[in-house]
């Protein structure tokens, strides 16, 4: 990922909260986001914003264990893995 589109836990968090009409505040990393209404579609779209910044995530990442803590242990597996992918901060 390059300096100007380097993901944080914080994004991840503010983008999810965005797309289920939550606050970052009431949005629990562990909660289940389909419970809270996330839909395929939204799924759908951060994998593609994430693979456009260069993040070799699968939708079957995402979908397996649908929670923001365990869709950012995903992107830090894939950062430690790749050399060339960082994320900020």
């Amino acid at each position: 990922m390059t300096t100007d589109a380097a993901l944080t836990r914080d994004h991840l968090l503010r983008k999810v909260a965005g797309l289920l009409g939550l606050s970052q505040e009431d949005l629990r990393p562990d909660a289940d986001l389909v419970g809270l209404g996330i839909t395929s579609l939204d799924v759908m779209r951060l994998v593609n914003e994430w693979r456009v910044r260069g993040l070799p995530v699968t939708f079957r990442d995402l979908a397996t264990e649908p929670t923001i803590d365990r869709w950012w242990r995903r992107v830090e597996e894939l950062c430690r893995a790749n050399p060339y992918l960082r994320l900020a901060g």
